[in-house]
């Protein structure tokens, strides 16, 4: 279960940062998001009306931090899950044990977490 993991996360990354298809992605949700046009468009068979996309360039300092992030994320996850984890200094396991505590194993619990985080991730006040 640990390579296909990898792999979609590895295609994830290489998809995420490709300027053409997140350039391909803003169009079509715009143009998703006429509703009047895209209903004339399904039921008269009207063109869709072009639209204009103003991109952003992806620094460099952006794709070095996402990476920093990422392989942060994987350490935790290497380092929670071995063996091991039990021979780690007790202030180090303290702070993974309460992340522990929080994964119930119920999926109402598991639901609940996703919807907070794509809300929090959605504030514009949350500086993300």
């Amino acid at each position: 279960m640990t390579a296909p993991a990898i792999a979609l996360l590895a295609i994830a990354a290489v998809v995420g940062m490709s300027h053409s298809f997140r350039v391909g992605a803003m169009e079509y949700s715009l143009r998703f998001q006429d509703s009047a046009a895209y209903a004339a468009h399904v039921l008269d068979g009207t063109p869709m009306p072009g639209v204009s996309v103003q991109s952003e360039n992806v620094s460099e300092s952006e794709v070095v931090k996402a990476g920093i992030i990422t392989l942060l994320a994987l350490l935790l996850a290497v380092v929670s899950l071995s063996s091991r984890f039990n021979r780690l200094p007790r202030p180090l396991r303290l702070p993974m044990n309460a992340i522990r505590s929080l994964h119930s194993g119920v999926v109402g619990d598991y639901v609940m977490w996703m919807i907070i985080g794509v809300v929090s991730l959605g504030q514009p006040s949350c500086g993300f």
